[in-house]
């Protein structure tokens, strides 16, 4: 059965708008999947190698140990280079790439010089991270 005359012209922009509202959704989908917003996935390159996995799964170092307020502010915020060289006064690395950005921690607490971190997250203003809930959570031993 043929479509009316009428519905003819409505048939046809209905299809363009399904095309094209497909194509936006392929588009966006790309678009999210090969670069997520807020930096998600993304860690920006750091003056220093830090392995989380070292220190954390295989040392067993809990969060507060180095981040100080983990537990009782808003922010996990930076260690001082003075709490890494609590430990890595005396402990140099299994590897030379290990040893290499262990010396140059030594360097900056040596000549007093900042270690400029690159900030990984980036959250809109309207949202609050609250590390201390998620800290509790993961270290619940209940």
């Amino acid at each position: 059965m043929m479509p009316s005359r009428k519905m003819l012209p409505l048939m046809v922009a209905g299809g363009v708008v399904t095309v094209i509202m497909g194509f936006i959704v392929v588009v966006l989908l790309i678009s999210w999947f090969s670069n997520p917003p807020f930096g998600l996935g993304n860690a920006p390159e750091q003056p220093i190698a830090f392995p989380h996995t070292v220190h954390v799964a295989e040392n067993n170092i809990q969060c507060e140990f180095c981040h100080r307020n983990v537990t009782k502010g808003a922010a996990a915020t930076v260690p001082a280079v003075e709490t890494c060289l609590f430990c890595h006064k005396d402990i140099d690395g299994r590897t030379v790439t290990a040893q290499a950005e262990i010396e140059k921690v030594r360097t900056a607490f040596e000549t007093d010089t900042p270690i400029d971190w690159e900030r990984v997250n980036r959250l809109p203003d309207h949202v609050r991270f609250i590390h201390e809930a998620h800290i509790r959570y993961f270290t619940d031993e209940t």
